[in-house]
């Protein structure tokens, strides 16, 4: 693009195209040609220039950033009125109430705010190893070296305690 043809500074009526991108972000070039009354070319020229480009990527991330935020506060109030309105169920209706439905009020509540049962991790297999001679353990790797497919380990049952200790 030419130097001519470029923007070097964002002015007001980019600001106000920023925020038009913003809030409309499914809108066609077209479409925002037509509401700012410019060539869709000119648009595109604005739109790619440097300054530009750096001032949208700044405000989208600063209003990202703002949605975000709002919406973890709604979600932390939200969570504060609900226990608060069974913190007052609880001393209310206490006597009304289940053992178990307090119990389990109080697991979920627990079990949400990180205290609770650790999550399940992988399934562990325990493999058993008895006794295995050297001559075995080179029949297997032997065996290993010639044989493509997988070998299949037989269970050794651990030699059986005599009462004699060797000397």
């Amino acid at each position: 693009m030419s130097q001519s043809a470029s923007i070097r500074k964002v002015n007001h009526w980019h600001q106000r195209l920023a925020d038009w991108l913003i809030a409309n972000p499914t809108r066609s070039n077209k479409e925002a040609a037509k509401e700012f009354d410019v060539t869709e070319s000119w648009l595109s020229t604005v739109k790619n220039s440097d300054a530009f480009v750096d001032y949208f990527t700044e405000i989208s991330r600063a209003h990202s950033k703002a949605v975000s935020s709002s919406l973890a506060d709604k979600t932390r109030a939200i969570a504060e009125m609900a226990l608060d309105e069974m913190g007052r169920r609880l001393e209310t209706d206490a006597t009304v109430l289940p053992f178990e439905t307090i119990k389990d009020t109080a697991d979920t509540m627990l079990k949400r705010a990180g205290y609770g049962e650790a999550k399940a991790s992988a399934a562990q297999t325990v493999i058993n190893v008895g006794v295995v001679t050297r001559g075995d353990l080179e029949a297997l790797r032997s065996q290993m070296r010639t044989t493509p497919k997988p070998i299949e380990l037989k269970a050794v049952a651990p030699p059986q305690e005599t009462g004699a200790k060797d000397a």
